[in-house]
């Protein structure tokens, strides 16, 4: 159940700013960290300074990808509007 309210959480976020006029926005499952056995959700946003991960469960601000590490926010699929993109690798998703 908290997986769930987690997803929804960074779907609501997602909604909200595309309704608000943001756009470049992707919502993003994977694994939080690399030792996750379950997957997570948040919301990635390219700006012209930068992209930044949204992630209503965990962080009260936006955080640029080099400020969380490179063992954090491994995505495997993403979705912006209609369309829908694998993330990883085949190699790295049958490894998980």
């Amino acid at each position: 159940m908290e997986q769930l309210i987690a997803k929804g959480k960074a779907v609501a976020l997602y909604e909200k700013m595309h309704a608000h006029g943001a756009d470049n926005l992707r919502l993003v499952i994977g694994r939080r960290t690399a030792s996750n056995a379950k997957t997570h959700a948040w919301v990635e946003w390219n700006t012209a300074n930068g992209t930044y991960m949204l992630d209503p469960t965990f962080n009260w601000s936006a955080c640029s990808p080099a400020q969380l590490g490179n063992n954090s926010y491994i995505p495997l699929y993403a979705y912006a509007g209609s369309r829908k993109y694998r993330a990883a690798s085949a190699a790295l998703y049958a490894k998980n």
